[in-house]
């Protein structure tokens, strides 16, 4: 019984130190491999007609975010940012119905986002598609 216990502790301890031998040199390896660009933008849902949009700009361009009516190009938000990172929080409750764009523009990259809202049976419904990434 006590050889058995030995035997799981031993086994245990070598799988956790070969576990942590061979995850320090991948960590490091990713870290000098990092890619700038990463995932530069984020949109969550936090809560009801609530999105979080992060955007991550590590060489600190320019960047712009805003929130437009896609069927008349009217912008209802503008925000812009040189932050290395920095994040916008929308609240899209009180906008009617219809198809809105949430786009963010660092350098020449351009991402959008079609964000639709509609009433349904006296319930409203909030879906958010990511578009193709467009560059100029």
């Amino acid at each position: 019984m006590k050889t058995a216990l030995i035997n799981t502790r031993v086994l245990l301890l070598a799988a956790t130190a070969c576990t942590l031998g061979f995850a320090q040199p991948a960590a490091a390896a990713d870290k000098n491999n990092t890619n700038t660009d990463g995932q530069p933008v984020c949109v969550d849902k936090v809560a009801d007609f609530t999105y979080l949009v992060r955007v991550s700009n590590p060489a600190q361009k320019a960047s712009q975010l805003w929130l437009e009516r896609v069927d008349t190009g009217a912008r209802l938000y503008s925000s812009s940012d040189k932050a290395p990172s920095f994040g916008r929080k929308l609240n899209v409750k009180n906008l009617e119905d219809g198809q809105y764009a949430i786009v963010v523009q660092t350098g020449k990259s351009t991402r959008r986002y079609t964000l639709e809202l509609a009433t349904q049976r006296k319930q409203r419904v909030a879906s958010l598609h990511e578009n193709a990434v467009a560059a100029r």
